[in-house]
């Protein structure tokens, strides 16, 4: 049984899976829970911005930072 209302979405890790995006040495995650996104782990690097930008995520979206 899933969580109909929650989605992760991988923004920076070891290895990339989707062209065009970054890697770092990190594990950073962009979730969307019912109408909030939330960000968990910024990076060291401009990587966060980079790839949220290519997945066209807006940091301006945000409700938290974890």
């Amino acid at each position: 049984m899933g969580l109909p209302d929650l989605e992760i979405v991988i923004l920076a890790e070891n290895s990339v899976y989707q062209r065009g995006l970054m890697t770092e040495h990190e594990l950073s995650f962009w979730i969307k829970y019912r109408k909030q996104q939330y960000l968990f782990d910024t990076g060291q690097s401009e990587v966060l911005l980079y790839n949220t930008g290519k997945l066209g995520l807006n940091l301006l979206d945000l409700s938290g930072v974890f």
